[in-house]
C-alpha cells in the first residue's frame, strides 16, 4: 500500500473514494430497482453496463492502493473468497447483478454504513415515489391482481408483494438510522404502513414484518423511558444472531422432506403460499452445487395474466432461491454476512439492530429479496465501519464485521 504521509491528503484522498463509491452505489441501485418495476424503456445500454463493471472494479482496486487502511490477513481472505465466490457464481448463473454486488461489498470497507443506508434509503425512497407517481399518472402500467374478492394493487412494480417489500426494507433503514430517536407519531405511521400493505396489497408476510418492527420499537422506546441501560435477555440475543441460519436451515428441511400426504405438512404449506411444495419441487428438479446454475423460474410478476396456474415456478423462499440458483457457497457466504453483522451489534449492545436483522431473516423465509441490491444494502456491511449503539449512552466506537 503507498503511504502519504500528509494527513490532509490523506483525508481528501479517501473522501473522493466515498463520494464516488455513493455514486456507483447509487447508479447500481437505480438500474436495479428499474428492473423491479413496470417502466418497459431502457435506460442504457450493454455497453455501460461493461463499462459500470470494469469501473467498479476499477474503483476497489485503486481504493484499496491508494486509501483504506486496516486490511489484515484475514480480512483480505474474506474479500477474496466474496469476490472468486459471487465472480464464479455469476458465471454459472449469468446474473450479471452478482457482480456489482461483490464490488459493493469489498467497496464499502472503510465506509461508515449509516451513510451507505442513508444514502441508499434516500435513493430507493425517491425511486419508490417516482414509480407511484408514474403509475398513478398512467405513464407506467398499474397491475392490479385479484385474490377472491380482494384486490390487490402493485403501484408500478411488478407484483404487489415487491412494492411491499420496497416498503418493508425501506422501514428497516429509516429504523437503523432513526433508533430510540424515533418519536411515537413516527411508529404510528410505521404500523398504519402495515395495515395500508395488507389492505391495498394482500401482502401479508410484509404487512407482518412491518408491524413487528413497530411493535418492537415501540416496547423498546417503553422501557428506554423507565430504564436507559436495558438489555435484551441472553436467550433473545442468541435467538437474533441465529435467527438466519435456523430459518434456512428449517425451510430447506421442510422442503426436502414435504410429504402433501401429511396433513400437517399441507396444512404449513398452505399457510406459506406453497413455498414448501415449491422447494420440494426444486429438490425434485434440480441438485444443490457449490456455485448455482441457471433456473428457468415462471412467476406473475409483470402481469395479470394468470391462466395457466400449473405453470407456475418460483422460489420465492431467499434461502431456497440462492441456495438453488446461485450455489451453497453464495449461501453460506450471504447468511455469514447477516450472522457477523448480527454478532456485531450485539457487542455494541445495538437491539434495535438486531431486530431490524432478525426480522429481515424472517421477512426472506417467504421471499426472494435477499440477494438483491435493489431491495436493501444490508450484505454491504461486512466491511463497512459501523457506529456503536444509539440505545445506551456511552463511547461510541467503530467496528468492522471481521
Amino acid at each position: 500500500m503507498i503511504r502519504i504521509k500528509n494527513d490532509n491528503s490523506v483525508k481528501n484522498i479517501n473522501r473522493v473514494f466515498e463520494v464516488i463509491y455513493l455514486v456507483y452505489m447509487c447508479i447500481v441501485v437505480l438500474i436495479a430497482y428499474k428492473d423491479t418495476t413496470m417502466w418497459t424503456y431502457r435506460l442504457v445500454t450493454d455497453q455501460f453496463f461493461t463499462v459500470l463493471r470494469y469501473f467498479g472494479i476499477a474503483l476497489v482496486l485503486f481504493k484499496i492502493i491508494l486509501s483504506d487502511k486496516g486490511w489484515n490477513v484475514k480480512k483480505a481472505a474474506a474479500a477474496l473468497i466474496v469476490f472468486a465466490v459471487f465472480i464464479i457464481s455469476w458465471k454459472y448463473v449469468g446474473r450479471y447483478y452478482v457482480v456489482e454486488l461483490a464490488i459493493l461489498i469489498i467497496g464499502a470497507h472503510g465506509i461508515d454504513f449509516r451513510k451507505i443506508v442513508k444514502v441508499f434509503f434516500a435513493v430507493s425512497a425517491a425511486a419508490t415515489a417516482v414509480t407511484i407517481i408514474l403509475a398513478a399518472s398512467g405513464v407506467i402500467e398499474n397491475l392490479i391482481y385479484t385474490r377472491g374478492s380482494h384486490i390487490r394493487i402493485s403501484f408500478g412494480s411488478v407484483y404487489p408483494t415487491d412494492f411491499t417489500a420496497h416498503l418493508f426494507f425501506l422501514t428497516a433503514c429509516y429504523l437503523w438510522l432513526r433508533e430510540l430517536r424515533i418519536t411515537y407519531i413516527e411508529i404510528i405511521i410505521i404500523a398504519a404502513e402495515a395495515v395500508f400493505c395488507q389492505v391495498f396489497c394482500q401482502a401479508r408476510n410484509n404487512a407482518v414484518c412491518i408491524g413487528i418492527l413497530a411493535i418492537c420499537v415501540l416496547i423498546f422506546k417503553l422501557v428506554d423511558r423507565k430504564k436507559k441501560d436495558f438489555s435484551l435477555p441472553g436467550p433473545v440475543q442468541y435467538g437474533l444472531v441465529g435467527s438466519m441460519p435456523f430459518l434456512a436451515v428449517l425451510i430447506t428441511m421442510m422442503s426436502y422432506l414435504y410429504d402433501p400426504g401429511q396433513k400437517l405438512m399441507l396444512m404449513i404449506d398452505n399457510v406459506l403460499s406453497g413455498r414448501i411444495s415449491l422447494g420440494k419441487t426444486a429438490f425434485d428438479i434440480y441438485n444443490v452445487t457449490p456455485f448455482g446454475q441457471y433456473i428457468y423460474m415462471r412467476g406473475w410478476g409483470g402481469s395479470t395474466d394468470i391462466s395457466d396456474e400449473l405453470s407456475y415456478f418460483y422460489l420465492d423462499s431467499s434461502y431456497i432461491n440462492i441456495l438453488f440458483r446461485f450455489g451453497a457457497l453464495v449461501f453460506f457466504v450471504v447468511i455469514g454476512i447477516f450472522v457477523l453483522g448480527s454478532i456485531r451489534e450485539k457487542k455494541n449492545r445495538n437491539w434495535i439492530h438486531m431486530i431490524i436483522l432478525g426480522v429481515i431473516a424472517l421477512e426472506c423465509f417467504t421471499e426472494h429479496h435477499l440477494i438483491e441490491i435493489a431491495y436493501h444494502p444490508f450484505l454491504l456491511m461486512l466491511f463497512a465501519l459501523c457506529e456503536g449503539t444509539g440505545n445506551i449512552k456511552g463511547k461510541r466506537e467503530n467496528h468492522n464485521v471481521q
